[in-house]
């Protein structure tokens, strides 16, 4: 199997991530706190989910998968089996209330997009082994320790044997007995049919031994009563003389009360005294003064000012106006003035004295050119009629002039026209200016138009200003007259200004209430004190409290501290309890010893179990027999895959150290022993370095030999941070060569790593930021 893509919806550090493997050898690198270990642990988590909370562990393999602030852990494993056939397991954990925690996970055939076995675990589906396993085998980390996960490697050695159809019925006959074993006798002891038999005699003896000791103390608790309901007696008379002595006390404290009603009364005379004193300071009604009053002082002296400030700038805006009005030009207003009456804009006017001057200039010309014209002809027509005696054409060429000379008269009329319009136009612009002038004549009209708007626009806004400074000036006086009523209220009638009066008289006013508050609060405070402990006295009369403290009495309270009597009062009334309960209890014990059963009843019962149990621990002796023969027979076949384990971890060993250490045992437990230096070591006595070389190769090698069909990949974390150059470049050899059949993940946080393995091999490479 290998891995193809990780797909991190929540898990973790990590949100939306998507991871991406390759065949073969795969570096995922990343600094400390980069989430190696977090991306290592979703794997774990897709394949087989996270364990049971541990109670023992602050943060354990749960509560690092689970997101703190949502509580879910959420992703997906896109896989190949060994078959080619591609896979997507998915895998949601959600923690619920009371720490309560669901898992669910899915197996998605890719192909048909089908659901694929819904009942098994997907790691163990895909690898042939269990958690436990995939940790001992799967999962290399940097360990300090000579143990490999020996009982979960035996557990996988276990599986894969009895796969086996002539193991089958060692496993399936172990089961059965290993059931019926637990059926008599849990394996810790604490369960079964033995356990329980156990349990009953015991409790049965119990209770024997309990009847002859409740038998026995009957006679007991009967004299103890009596005892005790003496002490009880004389415990209630020491209370009763406690509590009259603390009563006694309380009349003291109650004539002190007494006293204090006196004292409050003489001050609350005086503050009440004060009180009608500072009203009379006031020289006006004061059932007008109150904070919504001196609200409404204050809004009309803030309106006063406010209009105040109003009016004046609105006077201002209008000696604005009235100045920039002052400031237009309007010179030849008239003659300039029935122009722009006339045509309505300058650029009218000019077009129409350029229009007139060119009718005028054409006018001329033509009227110039048809005159000379239709002279000459009227000369050729005499010419023609006189000295050739030819009246036809003379006539003709007489008639053509006649022609020529009426449309010359009729442009010299159109011209005198258009010099008297153009003279009645100049006449309008009045002196100074010429018809040549007609740049002149625009530039002026332009600007008297302009200034004609301008004072059209500067009299407009005089007149607003003026409207406004009128109503400003309204409302300045309606507020100063609505001020001067409030002032009125109080007598007051200002000449000048209104502002001032009526700041000072709201600051009169507050202080009043500041004043009368505190006073009526300090009144309020002492008359509820007064109300109090009259309401506490009320029940006792002070002549009789005096007449029964005798000097004898006060003596004797005044001996000691309240607290000391009743210190003594609590303790006498403690020890009465105490009696009090301890009595309830004897007499709890009589009568629960009448409801127990007698001893000679008892009796006959426990023979019976005794019998029972017997019967009980021979069949489990049988069944343990029996398990002990089977298991001897399942060892047996065990014995073969030992050296092959063995074999495969020295070769590895061996590389990974250069031929320093190539000779490597193990023991039936998985533990670790080198031959060097002549003499067969532990592992632990090799350096840490030596110590992770060894862990690599023993794991390399499980793999190797037991799971070499399922084809697994293998997650190395850390793994040659202990190494020197040579040793890692060593391990990272012999992992390159691994990842020519399998896929190979090494997680590291040295860039060291990283290049050396560039030195052996093409890997894939992922950075985590």
């Amino acid at each position: 199997m290998r891995i193809i893509e990780i797909n991190i919806i929540q898990f973790g550090k990590f949100k939306d991530a998507v991871f991406t493997l390759e065949d073969g050898l795969n570096i995922i690198r990343g600094d400390n706190e980069s989430g190696k270990s977090t991306l290592l642990g979703f794997i774990k988590f897709a394949l087989y989910g996270v364990g049971r909370k541990n109670p023992n562990v602050a943060v354990g393999e749960r509560e690092r998968a689970l997101s703190w602030n949502i509580g879910i852990a959420a992703g997906s494993l896109t896989v190949e089996d060994t078959d080619g056939k591609r896979y997507r397991i998915e895998r949601s954990g959600r923690e619920g209330a009371r720490g309560s925690y669901t898992d669910k996970a899915r197996i998605i055939d890719l192909e048909s997009g089908a659901e694929m076995f819904a009942s098994e675990v997907p790691g163990e589906h895909f690898l042939g082994i269990n958690a436990q396993g995939y940790d001992s085998m799967c999962n290399i980390k940097q360990l300090e320790a000579t143990q490999v996960g020996g009982d979960a490697v035996k557990s996988v050695i276990d599986n894969l044997l009895s796969s086996g159809d002539e193991s089958t019925d060692i496993a399936l006959a172990i089961k059965t007995l290993d059931t019926e074993r637990r059926r008599l006798l849990h394996t810790n002891g604490k369960g079964g049919l033995v356990y329980e038999s156990q349990m009953a005699l015991e409790r049965l003896k119990s209770e024997h031994r309990g009847a002859i000791v409740f038998e026995n103390e009957c006679i007991k608790n009967l004299d103890e009563l009596e005892r005790v309901e003496l002490a009880l007696a004389k415990a209630r008379e020491e209370h009763a003389m406690a509590q009259k002595i603390c009563d006694a006390y309380d009349d003291v404290v109650r004539l002190e009360k007494f006293d204090k009603i006196k004292e409050v009364k003489s001050e609350l005379s005086i503050l009440e005294q004060g009180a009608r004193e500072l009203d009379k300071s006031i020289d006006f009604d004061v059932s007008l003064i109150s904070y919504e009053r001196i609200a409404e002082l204050k809004s009309a002296h803030d309106t006063l000012s406010r209009s105040k400030v109003t009016m004046q700038e609105a006077f201002d805006e209008y000696s604005k106006a009235s100045v920039m009005l002052s400031s237009v030009n309007t010179q030849n207003v008239e003659g300039f003035a029935d122009l722009i009456s006339e045509f309505g804009a300058p650029r009218a006017a000019i077009n129409y004295l350029h229009t007139k001057k060119a009718k005028k200039s054409s006018a001329a010309f033509i009227s110039t050119a048809f005159s000379i014209a239709g002279i000459v002809l009227l000369a050729l027509a005499a010419v023609l009629a006189l000295l050739q005696n030819n009246m036809a054409g003379a006539i003709t060429v007489a008639f053509i002039a006649a022609v020529l000379l009426s449309v010359a008269a009729i442009n010299y009329k159109k011209y005198k026209l258009a010099s008297k319009e153009i003279t009645s136009f100049m006449l309008k612009l009045g002196e100074g200016y010429l018809v040549k002038d007609e740049k002149k004549i625009s530039r002026d009209l332009e600007e008297y138009y302009k200034s004609i708007d301008a004072r059209g626009r500067y009299k407009n806004a005089c007149e607003s200003a003026r409207f406004h400074l009128s109503l400003a000036t309204d409302t300045f006086n309606s507020n100063k007259e609505a001020a001067r009523k409030q002032l009125a209220l109080f007598g007051i009638f200002p000449t000048d200004d209104e502002c001032a009066p009526l700041l000072e008289l709201c600051e009169k006013m507050r202080s009043y209430l500041v004043k009368k508050a505190e006073l009526d609060g300090e009144i309020v405070e002492k008359s509820a004190l007064l109300r109090s402990l009259s309401v506490e006295l009320e029940r006792f009369n002070e002549n009789d409290i005096r007449a029964r403290m005798t000097p004898e009495i006060i003596q004797k309270i005044q001996a000691l501290p309240f607290a000391h009597l009743k210190a003594d009062r609590d303790s006498a009334l403690h020890k009465t309890n105490q009696f009090s309960q301890y009595k309830a209890g004897i007499e709890r014990n009589l009568a629960s010893i009448t409801q127990r059963r007698a001893s000679a009843e008892i009796f006959p019962e426990i023979e019976a179990e005794n019998e029972r149990l017997e019967s009980l621990k021979l069949r489990l002796d049988a069944v343990k027999l029996a398990m002990e023969t089977v298991n001897a027979a399942s060892v047996e076949l065990k014995s073969d895959l030992t050296p092959k384990i063995r074999e495969r971890a020295q070769a590895n060993l061996c590389a990974a150290t250069a031929g320093k250490y190539n000779e490597l045992f193990i023991d039936e437990n998985m533990g670790l022993s080198v031959f060097t230096e002549g003499a067969t070591r532990p592992i632990d006595s090799l350096s840490k370095g030596s110590l992770d070389a060894a862990y690599f190769s023993v794991r390399l090698a499980l793999l190797q030999t037991l799971l070499s069909e399922k084809n697994p990949p293998i997650y190395m974390d850390e793994l040659l941070s202990q190494l020197d150059d040579n040793r890692a470049r060593n391990v990272l050899s012999a992992i390159a060569e691994h990842s020519k059949s399998a896929q190979c993940v090494l997680f590291t946080c040295q860039h060291r790593d990283v290049e050396l393995a560039k030195e052996i091999t093409d890997f894939n490479l992922i950075e985590l930021n």
